[in-house]
């Protein structure tokens, strides 16, 4: 807001201006007059000799006479020629100033000025006129210097009115903003509110939603189990009576290698991961490896190619109830899917109860040509390392024969040039001989006799699968 204030008074400059000098021009006179009386009577003496022939007795006791001698001597002139002087500077006063006047009463009043100051000398009315000159050029500075002041104080009167203006201007600005922003703050206040409220109920809405969520899986998850565990116990049994029934009946031993070990509950072909109804429970291990069956054809061992079935997964995470698999291998055109058949002959989830091998013959794994004790040696290992027992012979006990190649009569590591003694081929055709008496015996007793293809995709085991022992 603006304040209005009242005029300041200033000083009287021009009046302080010309009392100062009216002062100073009379002690400036008062000195001048003591001055000049000093020297009019320091040379009276000496110029009296010298005024007989001018002056008569009345004109000698004359002051101004007497100040005419003592300026002409101060000035190294006659007093009659500063006499004539001063007459002419009169006159010019006369022709200028006193025009309306006659010469005689320029005299006269010049007369009754001498009077009035008690007959001072002339220059004592030559200091008088000084200051009345002083005067009036004060009187007429401080006239300007009043003028200047009164146009000064207009325009500061102008200026300030239109400071008022401009601020009474800004206030009212300032108010209608304040306004403006008094009201985006209570419609964002409104707006907070209700976010506020949006938000909470919201979360209340979430919060419930995640607790139904998580109720409802934990319940789905809870039957799961039930109906695994059902499946597990039922599987069971099935087992049981199927053990039972080879026991009792070799020829139906068969199908034995046709039995399902468990079922894929989930499966992801993104991650190329699934996941399976066997755990810890189920004495399952990382690194064991299971050929996948579609449902619908079930396990089959009859052929290469059905042995095969969809692909292999391998045990990478096990847990309680069930295991994480990562996919080794799917043919083409097929995919991974819940409730598809995992079998490996190998496996048995009865941990008291062990499927027994015989394997026997050549065995080229990385077919490279070359058949090796240590890929035969791997067989071996693979089947102990899940469970199984190696038998030396075909028995009533043993579960599955797996036979590589028949062994050649003529050693792998010999050239044809090589000269072969009786001793190898004596040997050659002692294991050529056990071979067929192996592969003979499983027939007799009913023995699934796999070869090496069937049983690596069976088990689902492939080159590019990490045996772990």
């Amino acid at each position: 807001m603006a304040v209005v204030r009242s005029p300041r008074s200033s000083p009287p400059y021009a009046l302080i201006l010309f009392i100062f000098l009216f002062v100073a021009a009379g002690g400036l006179a008062g000195y001048l007059f003591v001055q000049n009386g000093k020297i009019a009577k320091d040379h009276a003496d000496l110029v009296a000799s010298d005024s007989d022939v001018f002056l008569n007795t009345s004109e000698r006791g004359s002051a101004a006479v007497r100040d005419l001698i003592a300026t002409g001597h101060k000035d190294k002139r006659g007093a009659m020629a500063i006499a004539v002087n001063q007459i002419g500077q009169l006159k010019g006063r006369i022709a200028v100033d006193g025009a309306n006047l006659s010469y005689d009463e320029i005299l006269t009043k010049i007369d009754a000025a001498r009077n009035d100051v008690n007959q001072r000398d002339t220059a004592l009315l030559s200091a008088l006129d000084a200051l009345n000159k002083t005067g009036q050029t004060a009187a007429s500075l401080a006239a300007e210097r009043k003028t200047a002041l009164d146009n000064l104080e207009a325009q500061l009167t102008a200026a300030k009115k239109t400071y008022d203006e401009s601020v009474t201007a800004a206030v009212k600005n300032v108010e209608d903003r304040k306004a403006d922003i008094d009201k985006l703050n209570s419609q964002l206040a409104d707006l907070r509110a209700a976010n506020d409220a949006n938000v909470k109920k919201y979360e209340a809405e979430k919060t419930k939603l995640l607790a139904d969520q998580d109720t409802a899986q934990r319940e789905l998850v809870v039957k799961i189990q039930q109906a695994q565990d059902e499946n597990t116990r039922l599987q069971g049994q099935i087992r049981q009576f199927r053990d039972r029934l080879n026991l009792l009946s070799p020829g139906a031993k068969t199908l034995l290698a046709d039995e399902a070990d468990g079922s894929i509950i989930r499966a992801s072909t993104q991650t190329g991961e699934v996941w399976i109804n066997l755990g810890r429970k189920d004495h399952i291990t990382p690194g064991l490896t299971f050929a996948v069956y579609d449902p619908h054809t079930g396990v089959h061992t009859s052929t290469d190619e059905a042995a095969k079935g969809k692909g292999g997964i391998e045990v990478t995470e096990v847990g309680e109830n069930q295991s994480t698999c990562r996919i080794t291998r799917m043919d083409k055109n097929q995919t991974f899917q819940v409730n598809d058949l995992i079998a490996n002959p190998v496996y048995n989830k009865d941990k008291n109860r062990k499927y027994h091998f015989v394997v026997f013959g050549d065995f080229d794994l990385d077919n490279d040509g070359l058949a090796t004790p240590a890929e035969k040696e791997k067989i071996v290992h693979l089947i102990q390392s899940w469970g199984g027992v190696i038998d030396d012979k075909v028995s009533t006990q043993t579960d599955f024969v797996v036979v590589g190649s028949m062994p050649p009569s003529v050693a792998s590591n010999f050239s044809a040039q090589t000269e072969q003694t009786a001793d190898t081929v004596k040997a050659r055709k002692e294991q050529q001989d056990q071979y067929n008496q192996i592969v003979s015996s499983a027939k007799d007793y009913s023995i699934p006799v796999l070869n090496a293809n069937r049983f690596l995709a069976m088990i689902g085991y492939y080159s590019t699968t990490v045996v772990r022992y």
